[in-house]
């Protein structure tokens, strides 16, 4: 497991062992965390899973340099109720659980079934 850098860091599942985080911005509402070692197009799979909580205002990711291989992930939830770190663990589970099923539709057709 990795660990985001923060006064209150909570250790976060992370599959890879290169992907480094950084919380640089937390309020309670808003939350920017600064990924480094890990491609944007995960980074934008995130937000877009993010976008489909009711809870979030605004989700979205940016690339500071592509040859820095930092992005930066930013939350926004619609109100103190959400806290972003929630909704941010919550839809990581949704993506693993999505992960799951893609994984088991990709076995099915290896073995010639579907």
């Amino acid at each position: 497991m990795a660990e985001i850098e923060g006064e209150r860091a909570q250790p976060l599942p992370i599959p890879h062992g290169k992907m480094r985080l950084r919380v640089v911005k937390e309020e309670p509402r808003y939350l920017d965390i600064e990924v480094g070692g890990e491609d944007p197009a995960l980074l934008g799979a995130l937000s877009e899973a993010l976008r489909r909580s009711e809870d979030v205002e605004y989700a979205g990711y940016r690339v500071d340099h592509p040859l820095k291989e930092i992005t930066h992930l930013i939350l926004k939830t619609k109100d103190k109720s959400a806290n972003p770190r929630n909704v941010l663990r919550s839809s990581l589970k949704d993506l693993g659980l999505l992960a799951g099923e893609l994984q088991a539709v990709e076995d099915e057709l290896e073995r010639g079934g579907g």
